[in-house]
């Protein structure tokens, strides 16, 4: 009888043990479970939440704002020596970006007809990430491909609608990518006419503006100002005559290789709001 209690309780301890045994076994290979879930299934942060960015244009004339009006009014003096009226200031621009510190960018999608007459219309828009930035980048001009595309695919309401912008050549396929024109001031009396047609993708510039600001949690606008006035000056002084008033991109042309260089210090950005 003792041997058979001693033997009862000795099976009792061991199968209690080994059911203890059991659980620790089976909360270790639950504890390794988990670990391997949440290796397939890491914890993502959300998206950051998107706001409406506005990239809007004003023209400029040495510092104070300025509207082409018509070549027979409005006469200013250029930073190259000449006293000229203005009948036409546009320009096609796509690629615009917005910058990171960090080196990426946030695109935004579309293109945009900045017409120095008028009032409205001279910007670009998208829903872009909110926080910081470090400036901005487009390109006044456009890629081979939508430079030699088909005009007529676009909408007589977009910028580039040749209906709307009227910078498309017929002649040749291809967008001018910049227009400036008006009349100047001869050296010795009276007026004449120029004409410049920056075109053809070799003079598609690339803008690069570094200025932090940040696009808040209701979006923001984003104003950026173009100097007219810089198209003659840094690093190329500019004054026009007989000899270099017109120039419609003839190819390797100094006289819009000038402009070119001259304008990728026109634009500044201003206060964003």
């Amino acid at each position: 009888m003792i041997i058979s209690n001693k033997l009862r309780e000795y099976t009792r301890r061991i199968t209690l043990g080994t059911i203890a045994n059991l659980f620790v076994i089976i909360g270790v290979l639950a504890g390794v479970e988990l670990l391997d879930g949440c290796k397939d299934n890491p914890i993502v942060d959300p998206p950051p939440t998107k706001v409406k960015a506005t990239v809007s244009f004003t023209s400029l004339f040495d510092g104070a704002p300025f509207k082409v009006i018509s070549a027979s009014i409005g006469e200013v003096q250029t930073a190259g020596g000449n006293a000229v009226r203005f009948s036409r200031i546009k320009f096609l621009l796509s690629n615009v970006e917005l910058l990171k510190e960090n080196g990426t960018s946030q695109k935004v999608e579309g293109y945009g007809l900045i017409d120095c007459s008028k009032d409205t219309g001279n910007y670009v828009s998208a829903s872009v990430p909110a926080g910081s930035y470090s400036g901005i980048r487009f390109l006044v001009g456009l890629d081979s491909t939508v430079n030699f595309g088909n005009p007529n695919q676009w909408a007589v309401t977009h910028p580039l609608s040749p209906a709307r912008n009227k910078m498309y050549w017929d002649w040749q396929l291809g967008y001018i990518f910049m227009v400036l024109e008006g009349d100047y001031q001869k050296v010795l009396g009276g007026w004449d006419g120029f004409s410049y047609h920056i075109a053809l993708l070799e003079n598609g510039t690339t803008i690069t503006i570094n200025k932090p600001f940040t696009v808040g949690a209701n979006g923001a606008t984003i104003p950026v100002g173009f100097e007219v006035n810089e198209l003659f000056k840094n690093p190329n002084t500019f004054f026009i005559d007989g000899s270099n008033n017109f120039d419609h991109s003839t190819p390797g042309s100094p006289i819009i290789r000038a402009l070119t260089q001259n304008m990728k210090d026109a634009f500044t950005i201003g206060t964003v709001r």
